[in-house]
C-alpha cells in the first residue's frame, strides 16, 4: 500500500510536468540519462544495503529480549513502530528501484526533480527506521541495566 501512494505521487508529479525538455538542454539530458540512471541504480543498491543492516540489528536486539527474557517498557509498541517504518523503507526502496529516468518524460524548468524527490523519499524513510531501531535499543538498554540492579538491591536487603 506505502509503495502504490509513493507511486502515485510521482505519477502525479509526471502529470503535472507542463513543458518538456527540448533543443540542446534535450541533446544533453540525452548523453547524460544513462549515468543518471547508473547513479540512480547505485543508490537503491546503497540503500537495499542500509535497510539489510537495519534489518539484522534489529533482529539481533529483538533476538537479546528473547534470551535474556527483558521486560522492555512499550516494547510492543516500539516494535509496532519499527515495523512500519521498515515497510515505509522498504517501499520506497522498491519504488525507486521501479522508476527510470527518461529525457522525454523530465520536466523542461527541473528535469531531475521527480528523480531528486524519489531519492530524498527513499532516504528519509532509512532515517526514520533507523530512529525507530534506535529507540528500541535504547529501551532494551534501560531494561537491561535496570535487572541487574534489581536483583543486587533484593540480595542487599
Amino acid at each position: 500500500a506505502k509503495r502504490d501512494e509513493i507511486e502515485q505521487k510521482i505519477a502525479e508529479k509526471h502529470a503535472a510536468i507542463a513543458e518538456k525538455l527540448s533543443g540542446k538542454r534535450a541533446e544533453v539530458c540525452e548523453k547524460k540519462q544513462s549515468a543518471i540512471n547508473r547513479i540512480l541504480d547505485n543508490r537503491v543498491s546503497a540503500a537495499e544495503r542500509h535497510l539489510n543492516t537495519f534489518n539484522s540489528i534489529r533482529d539481533r536486539l529483538v533476538a537479546f529480549v528473547a534470551n535474556k527474557q527483558l521486560s522492555v517498557e512499550n516494547a510492543s509498541a516500539l516494535e509496532v513502530i519499527m515495523t512500519d517504518k521498515q515497510a515505509a523503507a522498504q517501499a520506497a526502496i522498491e519504488a525507486a528501484q521501479a522508476a527510470d529516468f527518461t529525457c522525454g518524460d523530465a520536466d523542461a524548468t527541473e528535469p531531475g526533480r521527480i528523480v531528486i524527490d524519489q531519492l530524498s523519499a527513499q532516504k528519509q524513510a532509512l532515517k526514520d527506521y533507523r530512529t525507530a531501531i534506535k529507540n528500541y535499543a535504547v529501551a532494551v538498554k534501560s531494561a537491561a541495566t535496570t535487572k541487574p540492579a534489581d536483583s543486587t538491591e533484593g540480595g542487599v536487603q
